[in-house]
Protein backbone atom coordinates (compact mmCIF):
# COMPACT_ATOMS: atom_id res chain seq x y z
CA UNK A 1 0.00 0.00 0.00
CA UNK A 2 0.51 3.71 -0.95
CA UNK A 3 1.72 6.31 1.49
CA UNK A 4 2.79 9.36 0.83
CA UNK A 5 4.20 11.14 -2.51
CA UNK A 6 7.85 12.45 -1.56
CA UNK A 7 6.62 15.71 -3.80
CA UNK A 8 3.67 17.97 -4.10
CA UNK A 9 1.81 16.59 -7.22
CA UNK A 10 1.04 19.18 -9.95
CA UNK A 11 -2.31 20.00 -9.06
CA UNK A 12 -1.07 20.96 -5.07
CA UNK A 13 1.47 23.51 -6.57
CA UNK A 14 -1.28 25.14 -8.81
CA UNK A 15 -2.72 26.42 -5.47
CA UNK A 16 -0.22 28.98 -5.42
CA UNK A 17 -1.04 30.72 -8.89
CA UNK A 18 -4.32 32.32 -6.73
CA UNK A 19 -2.09 34.29 -4.60
CA UNK A 20 -5.50 35.81 -2.92
CA UNK A 21 -6.53 32.91 -1.44
CA UNK A 22 -3.60 33.28 1.02
CA UNK A 23 -3.19 37.10 1.71
CA UNK A 24 -4.07 39.14 4.24
CA UNK A 25 -7.44 40.28 3.81
CA UNK A 26 -9.09 37.22 3.12
CA UNK A 27 -12.47 36.49 4.72
CA UNK A 28 -12.84 33.93 7.40
CA UNK A 29 -16.18 33.50 9.49
CA UNK A 30 -17.36 30.99 11.93
CA UNK A 31 -20.14 28.49 11.83
CA UNK A 32 -23.14 29.22 11.78
CA UNK A 33 -24.39 26.17 13.87
CA UNK A 34 -24.27 25.71 17.29
CA UNK A 35 -23.91 21.83 19.33
CA UNK A 36 -26.24 21.40 21.86
CA UNK A 37 -25.16 18.65 24.13
CA UNK A 38 -28.26 16.80 25.74
CA UNK A 39 -26.38 14.63 28.11
CA UNK A 40 -24.04 12.20 28.00
CA UNK A 41 -26.21 8.91 28.96
CA UNK A 42 -25.76 6.84 25.74
CA UNK A 43 -27.46 3.26 24.89
CA UNK A 44 -24.12 2.16 22.99
CA UNK A 45 -20.44 1.35 24.52
CA UNK A 46 -18.28 2.53 21.29
CA UNK A 47 -14.97 1.72 22.42
CA UNK A 48 -13.55 4.51 21.06
CA UNK A 49 -16.06 7.17 22.86
CA UNK A 50 -14.88 9.90 24.29
CA UNK A 51 -16.82 9.73 27.25
CA UNK A 52 -16.72 5.84 27.55
CA UNK A 53 -15.00 6.11 30.75
CA UNK A 54 -17.27 8.50 32.29
CA UNK A 55 -20.37 6.46 30.71
CA UNK A 56 -18.75 2.75 32.38
CA UNK A 57 -18.09 4.92 35.60
CA UNK A 58 -21.44 6.23 35.93
CA UNK A 59 -20.59 9.67 36.45
CA UNK A 60 -22.31 10.96 33.34
CA UNK A 61 -24.08 14.54 33.80
CA UNK A 62 -27.60 14.43 32.18
CA UNK A 63 -28.75 18.05 31.21
CA UNK A 64 -32.53 18.77 32.38
CA UNK A 65 -35.36 19.81 29.73
CA UNK A 66 -35.22 23.49 30.65
CA UNK A 67 -31.09 23.54 31.22
CA UNK A 68 -31.38 22.53 27.29
CA UNK A 69 -33.84 24.52 26.71
CA UNK A 70 -32.11 27.84 27.95
CA UNK A 71 -28.94 26.92 25.25
CA UNK A 72 -31.22 26.42 22.46
CA UNK A 73 -32.89 29.82 22.86
CA UNK A 74 -29.81 31.79 23.58
CA UNK A 75 -28.12 30.48 20.67
CA UNK A 76 -30.85 31.87 18.51
CA UNK A 77 -31.60 34.75 20.60
CA UNK A 78 -28.36 36.04 21.42
CA UNK A 79 -25.81 34.51 19.27
CA UNK A 80 -27.95 34.18 16.31
CA UNK A 81 -27.79 30.95 15.27
CA UNK A 82 -29.00 29.64 12.08
CA UNK A 83 -28.49 25.95 12.46
CA UNK A 84 -28.06 23.42 15.76
CA UNK A 85 -27.31 20.28 15.82
CA UNK A 86 -28.07 18.16 18.72
CA UNK A 87 -25.45 15.12 20.21
CA UNK A 88 -24.73 13.10 23.64
CA UNK A 89 -24.23 10.76 24.40
CA UNK A 90 -27.44 10.24 22.36
CA UNK A 91 -30.16 12.40 21.86
CA UNK A 92 -32.82 10.23 21.01
CA UNK A 93 -33.01 8.06 24.34
CA UNK A 94 -34.69 11.33 25.88
CA UNK A 95 -38.48 11.60 26.37
CA UNK A 96 -38.02 15.12 25.69
CA UNK A 97 -35.74 15.07 22.38
CA UNK A 98 -38.97 15.44 20.31
CA UNK A 99 -40.00 18.20 22.42
CA UNK A 100 -36.65 20.40 22.46
CA UNK A 101 -36.72 19.73 18.33
CA UNK A 102 -40.06 21.29 18.41
CA UNK A 103 -38.68 24.26 20.58
CA UNK A 104 -35.98 24.70 17.90
CA UNK A 105 -38.09 24.46 15.27
CA UNK A 106 -40.17 27.30 16.67
CA UNK A 107 -37.33 29.79 17.23
CA UNK A 108 -36.47 29.78 14.09
CA UNK A 109 -33.22 27.25 13.39
CA UNK A 110 -33.73 27.00 9.95
CA UNK A 111 -31.69 23.66 10.19
CA UNK A 112 -31.99 20.90 13.39
CA UNK A 113 -29.34 18.72 12.85
CA UNK A 114 -29.00 15.33 15.03
CA UNK A 115 -25.71 13.10 15.34
CA UNK A 116 -27.14 9.57 16.09
CA UNK A 117 -26.31 5.76 16.61
CA UNK A 118 -29.39 5.05 15.31
CA UNK A 119 -30.72 2.45 17.20
CA UNK A 120 -33.82 4.21 18.25
CA UNK A 121 -34.66 5.10 14.91
CA UNK A 122 -34.90 1.69 13.68
CA UNK A 123 -38.41 2.57 14.77
CA UNK A 124 -39.95 4.50 11.52
CA UNK A 125 -42.96 5.76 13.63
CA UNK A 126 -40.36 7.40 15.59
CA UNK A 127 -38.33 8.66 12.89
CA UNK A 128 -41.74 10.18 11.80
CA UNK A 129 -42.14 11.82 15.02
CA UNK A 130 -39.06 13.60 15.14
CA UNK A 131 -39.41 14.78 11.78
CA UNK A 132 -42.51 16.25 12.31
CA UNK A 133 -41.34 17.98 15.08
CA UNK A 134 -38.49 19.73 13.01
CA UNK A 135 -35.32 17.52 12.52
CA UNK A 136 -34.11 17.71 8.27
CA UNK A 137 -30.42 16.73 8.92
CA UNK A 138 -29.02 13.55 10.27
CA UNK A 139 -25.34 12.74 10.64
CA UNK A 140 -25.35 8.46 11.61
CA UNK A 141 -22.36 7.44 13.06
CA UNK A 142 -21.87 3.89 10.83
CA UNK A 143 -18.21 2.38 11.70
CA UNK A 144 -18.10 -0.88 9.30
CA UNK A 145 -19.85 -1.95 6.28
CA UNK A 146 -19.32 -5.32 8.18
CA UNK A 147 -22.26 -6.14 10.54
CA UNK A 148 -19.56 -8.06 13.01
CA UNK A 149 -16.75 -5.67 13.30
CA UNK A 150 -19.36 -2.49 13.77
CA UNK A 151 -21.17 -4.60 16.49
CA UNK A 152 -17.88 -5.01 18.33
CA UNK A 153 -16.98 -1.61 17.55
CA UNK A 154 -20.48 -0.32 19.32
CA UNK A 155 -20.60 -3.51 21.63
CA UNK A 156 -24.26 -3.56 21.05
CA UNK A 157 -24.99 -6.67 19.24
CA UNK A 158 -27.57 -5.62 16.17
CA UNK A 159 -26.88 -2.51 16.36
CA UNK A 160 -25.53 -2.43 12.71
CA UNK A 161 -28.72 -4.14 11.78
CA UNK A 162 -30.74 -1.51 13.78
CA UNK A 163 -28.60 1.23 12.21
CA UNK A 164 -28.99 0.23 8.46
CA UNK A 165 -33.04 0.53 8.80
CA UNK A 166 -32.88 4.01 10.68
CA UNK A 167 -31.20 5.08 7.59
CA UNK A 168 -33.14 3.78 5.42
CA UNK A 169 -36.21 5.49 7.63
CA UNK A 170 -34.82 8.51 7.37
CA UNK A 171 -34.29 8.95 4.00
CA UNK A 172 -38.04 6.96 2.69
CA UNK A 173 -39.02 10.63 4.80
CA UNK A 174 -37.46 12.58 2.59
CA UNK A 175 -34.28 13.43 4.89
CA UNK A 176 -30.80 14.04 3.62
CA UNK A 177 -28.39 11.93 5.67
CA UNK A 178 -24.83 12.13 6.45
CA UNK A 179 -22.28 9.92 7.47
CA UNK A 180 -19.32 9.93 10.70
CA UNK A 181 -17.31 6.70 10.35
CA UNK A 182 -14.22 6.66 13.18
CA UNK A 183 -10.76 5.11 11.94
CA UNK A 184 -9.72 2.48 14.09
CA UNK A 185 -6.62 -0.23 14.04
CA UNK A 186 -9.80 -2.54 13.30
CA UNK A 187 -11.43 -0.92 10.59
CA UNK A 188 -8.75 1.28 8.59
CA UNK A 189 -8.00 -1.36 6.04
CA UNK A 190 -11.92 -1.69 4.85
CA UNK A 191 -12.04 1.59 3.66
CA UNK A 192 -13.16 0.72 0.66
CA UNK A 193 -15.72 -1.23 0.63
CA UNK A 194 -17.28 0.60 3.74
CA UNK A 195 -17.03 3.86 1.31
CA UNK A 196 -18.86 1.48 -1.17
CA UNK A 197 -21.45 0.24 1.52
CA UNK A 198 -22.05 4.13 2.40
CA UNK A 199 -21.99 5.78 -0.96
CA UNK A 200 -25.37 3.04 -1.75
CA UNK A 201 -27.20 5.59 0.80
CA UNK A 202 -26.21 8.80 -1.38
CA UNK A 203 -25.09 10.65 1.64
CA UNK A 204 -24.75 14.54 1.50
CA UNK A 205 -21.29 14.08 3.09
CA UNK A 206 -18.96 11.56 4.74
CA UNK A 207 -16.31 11.87 7.55
CA UNK A 208 -13.92 9.94 8.39
CA UNK A 209 -12.61 10.73 12.22
CA UNK A 210 -8.59 9.26 12.71
CA UNK A 211 -8.80 8.04 16.32
CA UNK A 212 -7.31 10.56 19.00
CA UNK A 213 -8.59 10.67 22.89
CA UNK A 214 -9.97 13.84 23.59
CA UNK A 215 -9.90 16.06 26.60
CA UNK A 216 -12.06 13.07 28.43
CA UNK A 217 -10.09 10.09 27.59
CA UNK A 218 -6.47 10.81 27.02
CA UNK A 219 -4.62 8.15 28.88
CA UNK A 220 -7.88 5.91 29.16
CA UNK A 221 -6.23 2.12 29.13
CA UNK A 222 -9.11 0.94 27.31
CA UNK A 223 -8.75 2.50 24.10
CA UNK A 224 -5.55 0.86 23.37
CA UNK A 225 -7.28 -2.43 21.63
CA UNK A 226 -7.85 0.40 18.74
CA UNK A 227 -5.49 2.85 18.43
CA UNK A 228 -3.40 2.46 15.37
CA UNK A 229 -0.03 3.16 15.96
CA UNK A 230 1.31 4.71 12.44
CA UNK A 231 0.03 7.68 10.11
CA UNK A 232 2.16 6.38 6.98
CA UNK A 233 0.22 2.90 7.14
CA UNK A 234 -3.28 4.60 7.82
CA UNK A 235 -2.15 7.30 4.88
CA UNK A 236 -2.42 5.01 2.27
CA UNK A 237 -5.64 3.35 2.91
CA UNK A 238 -6.53 6.63 2.50
CA UNK A 239 -5.25 8.07 -0.59
CA UNK A 240 -6.83 5.41 -2.18
CA UNK A 241 -10.68 5.77 -0.98
CA UNK A 242 -10.46 9.52 -2.03
CA UNK A 243 -9.16 8.83 -5.24
CA UNK A 244 -12.12 6.75 -5.27
CA UNK A 245 -14.49 8.50 -3.80
CA UNK A 246 -14.36 11.85 -3.69
CA UNK A 247 -16.57 12.69 -6.93
CA UNK A 248 -19.00 10.19 -5.63
CA UNK A 249 -20.25 11.93 -2.40
CA UNK A 250 -20.53 15.88 -2.05
CA UNK A 251 -18.38 16.37 0.58
CA UNK A 252 -16.05 13.78 1.96
CA UNK A 253 -13.60 15.02 4.64
CA UNK A 254 -10.66 13.78 6.53
CA UNK A 255 -10.53 14.72 10.16
CA UNK A 256 -7.21 15.01 12.79
CA UNK A 257 -4.84 14.16 10.30
CA UNK A 258 -1.61 15.80 9.62
CA UNK A 259 -1.85 16.87 5.87
CA UNK A 260 1.65 16.04 4.66
CA UNK A 261 0.27 11.93 5.33
CA UNK A 262 -2.33 13.04 2.70
CA UNK A 263 -0.16 15.09 -0.61
CA UNK A 264 -2.40 15.74 -2.82
CA UNK A 265 -5.36 15.71 -1.31
CA UNK A 266 -5.07 18.69 0.95
CA UNK A 267 -8.39 19.73 -0.29
CA UNK A 268 -10.18 16.72 2.10
CA UNK A 269 -8.59 17.48 5.06
CA UNK A 270 -10.33 19.14 7.91
CA UNK A 271 -8.50 19.34 11.46
CA UNK A 272 -9.41 21.60 14.07
CA UNK A 273 -8.56 24.74 12.70
CA UNK A 274 -10.21 24.49 9.24
CA UNK A 275 -13.45 23.21 11.14
CA UNK A 276 -14.34 25.74 12.84
CA UNK A 277 -14.81 27.71 9.57
CA UNK A 278 -17.21 25.01 8.34
CA UNK A 279 -21.02 25.61 7.69
CA UNK A 280 -22.06 21.94 9.36
CA UNK A 281 -19.67 21.90 12.07
CA UNK A 282 -19.89 23.50 15.26
CA UNK A 283 -19.07 27.35 16.62
CA UNK A 284 -16.25 26.48 18.51
CA UNK A 285 -16.48 29.55 21.10
CA UNK A 286 -20.32 28.21 21.61
CA UNK A 287 -19.08 24.61 21.90
CA UNK A 288 -16.77 25.09 24.27
CA UNK A 289 -18.46 27.84 26.82
CA UNK A 290 -21.62 25.26 26.90
CA UNK A 291 -18.94 22.32 27.52
CA UNK A 292 -16.60 23.33 30.21
CA UNK A 293 -18.41 26.71 31.29
CA UNK A 294 -17.90 30.62 30.55
CA UNK A 295 -15.32 31.19 33.00
CA UNK A 296 -12.63 28.64 31.54
CA UNK A 297 -13.61 29.32 28.24
CA UNK A 298 -12.59 33.30 28.91
CA UNK A 299 -9.56 32.30 30.52
CA UNK A 300 -8.63 30.13 26.96
CA UNK A 301 -9.27 33.01 25.21
CA UNK A 302 -7.07 34.81 27.40
CA UNK A 303 -4.45 32.36 26.63
CA UNK A 304 -5.14 32.46 23.00
CA UNK A 305 -4.33 35.95 23.19
CA UNK A 306 -0.94 35.57 23.85
CA UNK A 307 -0.35 32.18 21.75
CA UNK A 308 -1.58 33.64 18.27
CA UNK A 309 0.96 34.95 16.72
CA UNK A 310 0.38 38.56 15.54
CA UNK A 311 1.00 37.65 11.58
CA UNK A 312 -2.02 35.39 12.37
CA UNK A 313 -4.19 37.36 14.78
CA UNK A 314 -4.76 40.33 12.25
CA UNK A 315 -4.96 37.59 9.17
CA UNK A 316 -8.15 37.88 7.64
CA UNK A 317 -11.18 40.35 7.93
CA UNK A 318 -13.55 38.99 10.82
CA UNK A 319 -16.90 39.84 13.34
CA UNK A 320 -15.93 39.99 17.27
CA UNK A 321 -17.27 36.17 17.35
CA UNK A 322 -15.17 34.39 15.22
CA UNK A 323 -12.03 35.97 16.54
CA UNK A 324 -13.04 34.84 19.94
CA UNK A 325 -13.37 31.19 18.29
CA UNK A 326 -9.80 31.73 16.75
CA UNK A 327 -8.57 32.64 20.55
CA UNK A 328 -9.92 29.84 22.19
CA UNK A 329 -9.22 27.25 19.30
CA UNK A 330 -5.76 28.02 19.60
CA UNK A 331 -5.52 26.97 23.35
CA UNK A 332 -7.42 23.67 22.70
CA UNK A 333 -4.86 23.34 19.76
CA UNK A 334 -2.11 23.67 21.74
CA UNK A 335 -3.06 21.82 24.79
CA UNK A 336 -3.98 18.77 23.06
CA UNK A 337 -1.40 18.91 19.76
CA UNK A 338 1.82 19.42 19.20
CA UNK A 339 4.19 19.36 16.53
CA UNK A 340 7.64 17.17 16.45
CA UNK A 341 10.88 18.48 14.46
CA UNK A 342 10.36 17.83 11.25
CA UNK A 343 7.38 20.11 11.04
CA UNK A 344 9.36 23.42 11.85
CA UNK A 345 10.14 23.62 8.32
CA UNK A 346 6.96 23.04 6.67
CA UNK A 347 4.78 25.85 5.30
CA UNK A 348 1.55 23.90 6.48
CA UNK A 349 2.73 24.79 10.01
CA UNK A 350 0.36 27.71 10.44
CA UNK A 351 -2.57 25.95 9.35
CA UNK A 352 -2.03 21.94 10.84
CA UNK A 353 -2.00 21.23 14.29
CA UNK A 354 0.71 18.00 14.13
CA UNK A 355 0.22 15.03 16.02
CA UNK A 356 -2.39 14.62 18.84
CA UNK A 357 -0.08 14.59 22.10
CA UNK A 358 -1.34 11.33 23.43
CA UNK A 359 -0.24 9.14 19.98
CA UNK A 360 2.86 11.23 20.55
CA UNK A 361 3.35 10.08 24.21
CA UNK A 362 2.36 6.46 23.64
CA UNK A 363 4.18 6.03 20.22
CA UNK A 364 7.25 8.77 20.69
CA UNK A 365 8.03 12.21 19.44
CA UNK A 366 10.24 10.87 16.46
CA UNK A 367 7.41 10.18 14.62
CA UNK A 368 8.40 10.48 10.24
CA UNK A 369 6.94 13.72 8.75
CA UNK A 370 6.53 14.42 5.03
CA UNK A 371 7.33 18.58 5.46
CA UNK A 372 5.93 20.86 2.49
CA UNK A 373 9.43 22.31 1.48
CA UNK A 374 8.54 24.04 -1.53
CA UNK A 375 5.55 26.06 -1.21
CA UNK A 376 5.40 29.93 0.52
CA UNK A 377 4.17 29.89 4.45
CA UNK A 378 0.17 29.36 3.84
CA UNK A 379 -1.83 31.04 6.72
CA UNK A 380 -5.08 30.70 5.82
CA UNK A 381 -6.76 27.51 7.64
CA UNK A 382 -9.22 27.22 4.47
CA UNK A 383 -6.86 27.89 1.58
CA UNK A 384 -7.59 23.93 -0.07
CA UNK A 385 -10.45 24.18 0.85
CA UNK A 386 -11.56 26.53 -2.47
CA UNK A 387 -12.36 25.94 -4.87
CA UNK A 388 -13.41 22.63 -4.13
CA UNK A 389 -15.33 22.86 -1.07
CA UNK A 390 -16.07 26.93 -1.00
CA UNK A 391 -20.41 26.09 -0.68
CA UNK A 392 -18.91 24.57 2.90
CA UNK A 393 -17.61 27.59 4.31
CA UNK A 394 -19.59 30.51 4.79
CA UNK A 395 -16.95 32.91 4.66
CA UNK A 396 -15.63 32.30 1.42
CA UNK A 397 -18.72 32.16 -0.36
CA UNK A 398 -19.80 35.94 1.02
CA UNK A 399 -16.39 36.81 -0.43
CA UNK A 400 -16.95 34.93 -3.74
CA UNK A 401 -20.55 36.83 -3.99
CA UNK A 402 -19.22 40.00 -3.11
CA UNK A 403 -16.53 39.89 -5.51
CA UNK A 404 -18.51 38.45 -8.15
CA UNK A 405 -21.08 41.53 -7.64
CA UNK A 406 -17.82 43.92 -7.65
CA UNK A 407 -17.28 42.79 -11.51
CA UNK A 408 -20.60 43.02 -12.68
CA UNK A 409 -20.86 46.99 -11.66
Amino acid sequence: MQTVAAEPPVELKSYVADESLNRWFHRREISPRMINYVGFACNERCRFCYYLESIESKTTTNRTTEENKKQIREGRKIFRKTQIEFTGGEATIRPDFPELVAYSKELGYEEISLITNGLKMSNLDYCKKIVEAGVNDVLFSFHSYEPEKHDWLTQIPGSHRRLKQAVENMISLGVPVRFNSVITSENYKDLTPHLEFLCTFAPWSINLIMFNPSEETADYNAHDAIRFTSYDEIAGYLSEAITMFRDRVKALNIRFMPFCFLKGHEAHVRNYWQAIYEGKEWDSLLHIGYRIGWPKTIAAALVGLVLLPWSVARYGRKNLGTFLAELVETTRVKYLFSHVKGCRKCALRKICPGFHKDFLKSYGRDQKVHPYEDLPLIRNPVYFAHPRYDFKFPGLMEEQKRSEASVGR
